[in-house]
């Protein structure tokens, strides 16, 4: 797995993106999951986020949720673990 992945401008992607990205994939490990938001200079907003990459824990074993990652509906991640 990367490290860290960098969502360009995620407001103005289509709705299941956003939720993938953001939601299901997201969901693991928030902090490796960086949106990019500027429409007006999104190269400087992606050197901006590498200069001060936030630390995180690392990503889980992927063999513990990579297979049923594709079963998960995105924008519904982790309200199955709230009882």
């Amino acid at each position: 797995m990367p490290d860290y992945y960098i969502v360009l401008d995620p407001d103005a992607a289509d709705a299941t993106w956003r939720h993938w990205w953001c939601g299901a994939l997201g969901h693991w490990t928030p902090r490796r999951i960086l949106p990019a938001s500027s429409s007006h200079a999104p190269a400087a907003a992606v050197r901006d986020l590498l200069r001060a990459l936030p630390t995180s824990r690392p990503w889980p074993e992927p063999a513990s949720w990579l297979p049923r990652l594709p079963f998960d509906i995105p924008d519904r991640v982790g309200l199955r673990d709230v009882t």
